[in-house]
């Protein structure tokens, strides 16, 4: 008796398991339709915005690439590396100001909050202003007149000593100039690889910011920098092949030409990482371009999703 009742849980049981088993191809069925027009993130092939690239020319003195000599990095190097990606736990921006930030300033950092989420499609918390006392005399010095700060111990003793237990990443921006090492002049920002800590700052980006076309120069500059800085964090490096917002620049006038967009190989890489729809992130970074006067990222965004489109 005990033998047929077991008998007949196991039939039971296993009816079950079948009915269970063929809903969800059920369902995949019945959502086929919406599913569509919606990226596949790990399908998509980034190589069609290729036509987009802009090879850059061979280095020549005064230019990063002259005097760094970088291996760069493909999108399987950088996916065989050791690098982080947000997950559950840690999917959240931080950028702490250190200094002090007159009112244009923080009109243009409030939108650099804006825009730091629609470029890497992730939560953005910007701390309210603090002094730049808070760095020791040993860590500062005069250079050409000005006052720098050492950007090892904002990344050591300031952002790694202060990380959240919910951030991705954690950002520092001053308003003083910074300098990495006694033997370098000054630097735009710096960032840990492997830290997920970085800096930048504001001095040398907004001088004569006195009407509505130097300023949004002066925005688009501190963009470039802090969006920069964050995808080192993601472990992505320098490149070296085509005009992207991951070339390296050793002066003001390398960093402006450099675009604030990415190449393909470098877009795919933060795809990947990130996992987000590329169609609704270019959505966005064209409403941003064009609500905030930057005609030629709109266009290049509009390309951009035409041929990601094509993709689908």
């Amino acid at each position: 008796m005990k033998q047929n009742n077991l008998h007949k849980l196991k039939i039971i049981i296993f009816t079950i398991l079948i009915l269970f088993s063929c809903q969800p191809e059920k369902q995949k069925q019945s959502n086929q339709k919406d599913k569509v027009s919606k990226p596949a993130k790990d399908k998509v092939d980034y190589r069609n915005l290729n036509r987009l690239n802009t090879k850059l020319s061979k280095p020549v003195m005064g230019e990063w690439l002259f005097s760094q000599k970088e291996s760069g990095q493909s999108f399987k190097r950088y996916i065989n590396s050791t690098h982080i990606c947000p997950d559950s736990l840690n999917n959240v921006i931080y950028l702490n100001l250190i200094g002090e930030f007159d009112d244009v300033d923080m009109g243009v950092l409030k939108k650099l909050k804006e825009y730091t989420e629609i470029f890497f499609r992730l939560k953005v918390v910007m701390r309210e202003p603090v002094s730049d006392d808070i760095i020791p005399e040993k860590s500062r010095r005069f250079n050409m007149e000005n006052e720098q700060l050492h950007t090892t111990y904002i990344l050591q003793n300031i952002l790694k000593q202060n990380f959240p237990k919910d951030a991705l990443v954690n950002m520092a921006i001053t308003s003083a100039d910074l300098y990495p090492r006694e033997s370098w002049n000054f630097v735009f920002g710096q960032a840990s690889l492997r830290g997920r800590v970085g800096v930048s700052s504001i001095f040398r980006y907004k001088h004569h910011c006195l009407d509505s076309v130097n300023c949004s120069k002066y925005m688009n500059r501190i963009m470039k920098t802090t969006t920069h800085e964050i995808m080192h964090m993601l472990y992505v490096k320098h490149c070296k092949d085509y005009k992207c917002l991951m070339n390296g620049s050793i002066s003001l006038l390398e960093a402006d030409k450099k675009p604030s967009w990415l190449c393909a190989e470098c877009l795919a890489k933060l795809i990947w990482c990130t996992q987000t729809d590329v169609i609704e992130r270019y959505d966005d970074l064209i409403r941003f371009s064009e609500d905030n006067n930057y005609p030629d990222k709109a266009e290049f965004y509009k390309k951009s999703k035409a041929i990601m489109t094509e993709s689908y």
